[in-house]
């Protein structure tokens, strides 16, 4: 079947995706702790990589009980053309942080390139659209100065950039890097006597992981993932996850900021999953609030007809 007439079947699919990114939006970078089961959230090279057409929706709620606190949704759509090697999808986000939303949408693609009999390469790219909007109905204003610098910045802008990714994966482990946004943004900001010049900061992720079996029930799954961003101390994730029978999953994980986490996996079947995280920060935050709570809701599509079964992928379930 051709490229066209593929896509042309997941018309449906996609139309009902674009209706529900309408609703949604995301922080300028969005991460979630579910990345080492799901790694095309941070990662387009993983596009396609398990061969499904692969549906996910995430919420997360950051500092619950504090007023504003952020809030970010997201959704990915993939799925995968074995004649042409190609994963193709779409993701939209949204973020909301007090009176600050950001939301935006953007088109998936990979190439998944085979290296040796267990080993695979890919490149990927995400071309998106992003609209920062600050939305000043109903926010008390207390000073003067606060009011002008509020009516001197723009309420709205959007940016179109890019993300680029690299991955290298087997059947139990993958490797990849990925740059969010590739183009430097230039924004003009007047504070309270001159005009500002700022310039959006380059992010680098850099994450792994690894299925590990010890019998015929439990598997581990430890992962990895670092954060990089210019003029900020690197952010470092690492933790694992214990698998039971593929259908129940306990993890922790950890990060330097300090905070920790607990991700949680149910699979009703091999296509159906839902997944929860609860994490907490280690640092004087909690005094504040009662933590984040992540919860995700994953579909996986098998079409054996499109499936390649000379190409290995990684997928730990």
């Amino acid at each position: 079947m051709g490229l066209l007439a593929g896509i042309k079947k997941r018309i449906s699919l996609l139309g009902l995706l674009l209706m529900q990114c309408l609703a949604l939006s995301a922080q300028q970078e969005a991460y979630f702790a579910q990345s080492a089961t799901t790694p095309v959230l941070i990662n387009p090279a993983f596009s396609g990589q398990t061969q499904e057409t692969l549906w996910l929706t995430s919420h997360k709620s950051q500092w619950s009980d504090v007023e504003g606190e952020p809030v970010t949704a997201l959704s990915v759509f993939s799925t995968y053309f074995p004649s042409y090697n190609l994963g193709l999808g779409v993701q939209a986000a949204y973020d909301q942080a007090g009176p600050v939303k950001t939301v935006d949408f953007g088109w998936l693609s990979a190439y998944h390139l085979r290296i040796s009999d267990s080993w695979r390469f890919s490149l990927g790219m995400k071309w998106f659209f992003r609209q920062h909007r600050i939305n000043i109905v109903g926010l008390r204003v207390y000073s003067s100065s606060l009011d002008h610098l509020l009516k001197t910045n723009p309420r709205s802008l959007w940016r179109m950039n890019i993300a680029l990714g690299a991955a290298a994966y087997n059947e139990s482990f993958y490797v990849g890097f990925s740059v969010p946004r590739v183009l430097e943004q230039r924004q003009v900001l007047y504070d309270l006597e001159n005009q500002v010049v700022r310039f959006d900061n380059l992010h680098f992720y850099f994450h792994t992981g690894g299925l590990l079996t010890v019998n015929a029930a439990w598997q581990v799954l430890p992962s990895a993932v670092v954060r990089l961003a210019q003029a900020t101390a690197p952010a470092i994730d690492f933790g694992a996850s214990l698998i039971f029978r593929k259908t129940f999953w306990f993890g922790f994980l950890y990060r330097n900021q300090p905070a920790v986490a607990f991700p949680l996996q149910f699979a009703f079947n091999e296509h159906i999953r839902v997944m929860y995280t609860f994490e907490k920060a280690l640092n004087r935050i909690p005094v504040y609030h009662k933590g984040s709570h992540e919860l995700s809701f994953r579909m996986d599509v098998v079409f054996k007809k499109r499936r390649n079964v000379n190409m290995n992928y990684f997928k730990p379930f």
